[in-house]
């Protein structure tokens, strides 16, 4: 890859291709090496330009975009940020582009004009540069594209994962790490994974954002039938989406997938979506309250926000996991769950969309195990259902 990132811009709106592209190449990191007006032309362009980013919209003519990123994926898989309309069908099409190999989506709607369109500079040119600088996102497409090939129409989820590697550190704040290969099922292993018990968590969350979907897609149906505590996430969305990425991960799995909805009472087994444009919390009467409130905070919903009043509600005994995203939601939060009990689980950097909010945990000291994405269903159900008896876990998964 090259020091510039080279983006292809896949728009058959000559307004929106000429303002992306005036807006990308105001960053000397990115250059525009070409336009494509359909899928068809994408799907032509990639094979002869083979750039480092694609910028696909939905509906073109000729092929529309989902069409050209299913082509795409399953041929030379490249990056793809998703430009989707704002609307309810939108968000349906665009969870299908995500769920099809795309990496994010930023949203537009029919009304757009320039200066709105460059209000939104930073965020796109943002995305663009963290997504196409991901050396190893390239690889993990291809990657999951010859297990679907090999597997036929088995899920990915469902195919077993190498071993880990073990990376030992002596508490959870040291910098000094040693690494270890070792079997799963060795003595030196079952010592080094040792974890709370399974009665010392009361409930479960997850922060996640950029290449959010997909990850959840494969994470959360790997994970056992029956959750024994409640599981909350946090997934960086606007409105109107999450109540799709909900319905869609419910179809997946055994146990209940939903949108969290204002004063229902928390329930072991159930998994609950916080809504997106707002913020989700937990009250002492273990019921979910969703609110506006505090409408200052950057992202809506926020991890941190969340974090803060399963720390005030349920103290340490917190699983609590960071998963790929931009930014540093949570992190903050986290360190004060830590420092009162929660056992944290972190995404590594090799398999994240975008190492940023797991790396804002990791570069804090105070994750416990630090896990690939393979890795993460095994550890969280090891976590939840575990018979041990120490309450710090001193291993690192890989």
């Amino acid at each position: 890859m090259s020091s510039v990132l080279r983006v292809l811009v896949a728009d058959d709106s000559a307004f929106m291709v000429r303002t992306l592209k005036q807006m990308l190449e105001s960053s000397p990191d990115i250059k525009v090496v070409g336009v494509a007006q359909n899928g068809k032309e994408a799907i032509q362009m990639t094979s002869e330009l083979k750039p480092d980013i694609i910028t696909m919209d939905i509906e073109m003519p000729v092929m529309n975009g989902l069409e050209a990123i299913q082509h795409i994926m399953n041929n030379m898989p490249t990056p793809i940020l998703v430009i989707s309309t704002h609307t309810t069908d939108g968000s349906q099409v665009t969870l299908d582009a995500l769920s099809s190999g795309a990496v994010d989506f930023i949203l537009k709607n029919s009304a757009f004009n320039a200066n709105q369109l460059l209000l939104m500079r930073d965020e796109i040119i943002e995305k663009v540069i963290a997504i196409g600088r991901n050396s190893n996102l390239r690889n993990e497409l291809t990657r999951q594209n010859t297990l679907r090939v090999q597997s036929g129409k088995t899920p990915v989820n469902t195919i077993p994962s190498p071993t880990p590697k073990l990376v030992i550190r002596t508490d959870a704040s040291s910098s000094v790490q040693k690494n270890i290969t070792t079997q799963q099922n060795s003595p030196l292993a079952d010592q080094l994974r040792k974890r709370s018990t399974q009665q010392y968590f009361k409930i479960a969350m997850i922060g996640i954002s950029t290449g959010g979907p997909l990850s959840l897609q494969k994470l959360l149906p790997a994970l056992p039938d029956s959750l024994p505590v409640p599981l909350l996430i946090i997934q960086h969305m606007p409105a109107k989406f999450t109540a799709s990425l909900a319905e869609r991960l419910n179809t997946m799995c055994k146990f209940r997938v939903k949108e969290a909805e204002h004063g229902e009472q928390l329930q072991n087994g159930t998994v609950y979506i916080a809504q997106g444009g707002m913020q989700m919390t937990v009250t002492k009467q273990h019921t979910i309250d969703i609110s506006h409130e505090p409408s200052a905070v950057l992202y809506k919903p926020s991890v941190d926000v969340l974090a803060k009043s399963v720390l005030d509600v349920f103290g340490g005994k917190v699983l609590a996991v960071m998963m790929t995203g931009m930014g540093r939601d949570g992190a903050d939060t986290y360190k004060q769950l830590h420092k009162a009990g929660a056992y944290i689980v972190s995404q590594n950097a090799e398999s994240s969309v975008v190492y940023g909010m797991p790396k804002a945990v990791n570069d804090e000291g105070i994750a416990h195990e630090i896990v690939g994405l393979d890795a993460m269903a095994g550890v969280i159900t090891q976590c939840l259902t575990a018979k041990n008896t120490s309450p710090v876990g001193v291993g690192v998964i890989a």
